[in-house]
């Protein structure tokens, strides 16, 4: 195997990203692409000694050395290289949410409360959530999270919440589900998934109790649709318009938006910036 050890300082696993457990089949490439980044800037994120070196193929001997002894890599498909496999141990690299790791100047903190299980799973979820605010500075956090426990007859009447969502929820399945859990501080936001709304159309709301920044979201909406229902909470109910009309932005009033992530202007991020629940670090 083509292996050489790194001269610089060691440093693993990395500062920040995701942890992801290898796959049979898996590459530095094939992961890269899954979630939007550059091959190299993954490799170098997770082997930041090999940055500076200038010889490509000193290079990737190192990286072969990294993997031996950092993840765990021992198969190759061609004995120069090693491959990732699904027995590698600990078979973990880190994924980080962008080539160049964002600057964050303020930080939400965010609650979620699962009545359901989500299509997208809650990772990607919560990842999307993240890179759609990271390039402006708003760090999301992953505050806390938990499987509410229903009763049986909850679980049945919830299987399809029933009202209309409107910026202030008062009264009726909204207010009920919002209730759910345990209290959050009132500076924080609470994110609700539920399995469906009797409405169809309707994958999820931004409106909330008086006294409670929350959201409700649909296990059948969009990976980017909770950071959607997130924004509007943000926003506020005084913000116009409501729904912004570039299919590119965060804002955009359906499914259909575009961007990885979706983007947000000026006037949307001085609003957001400016609500209680978005504070400078």
């Amino acid at each position: 195997m083509l292996e050489e050890k790194p001269a610089g300082l060691i440093k693993f696993p990395p500062s920040g990203g995701d942890p992801y457990h290898v796959r049979t089949g898996d590459s530095w490439e094939s992961i890269a692409k899954a979630n939007s980044l550059s091959t190299w800037a993954l490799i170098e994120f997770n082997f930041p000694v090999v940055k500076t070196e200038a010889n490509f193929q000193r290079k990737c001997r190192m990286v072969n050395w990294l993997l031996r002894h950092s993840v765990g890599c021992t198969k190759s498909s061609d004995g120069k290289n090693y491959r990732f496999d699904g027995s590698d141990r600990p078979g973990i690299v880190y994924i980080p949410l962008f080539d160049i790791p964002p600057v964050y100047t303020d930080r939400v903190n965010l609650h979620f409360r699962s009545l359901s299980l989500t299509d997208v799973p809650f990772d990607r979820i919560f990842r999307a959530v993240q890179r759609a605010y990271a390039p402006h500075g708003i760090q999301m956090s992953f505050a806390s999270g938990m499987s509410l426990g229903l009763s049986d007859a909850e679980a049945a009447r919830f299987a399809s919440v029933t009202g209309t969502c409107e910026w202030e929820i008062t009264s009726g399945e909204f207010a009920e589900i919002q209730r759910l859990g345990p209290p959050i501080p009132s500076t924080d936001i609470a994110v609700y998934f539920v399995k469906e709304f009797d409405t169809t159309s309707l994958l999820g709301c931004g409106g909330h109790l008086p006294d409670k920044h929350a959201c409700i979201v649909a296990a059948g909406a969009a990976t980017y649709s909770t950071a959607h229902e997130v924004g509007h909470v943000l926003l506020g109910s005084t913000f116009t318009p409501v729904h912004d009309p570039a299919i590119s932005n965060l804002m955009y009033a359906y499914e259909s938006r575009t961007g990885d992530p979706p983007s947000l202007n000026a006037t949307q991020l001085t609003r957001m910036r400016a609500s209680t629940c978005c504070r400078s670090i």
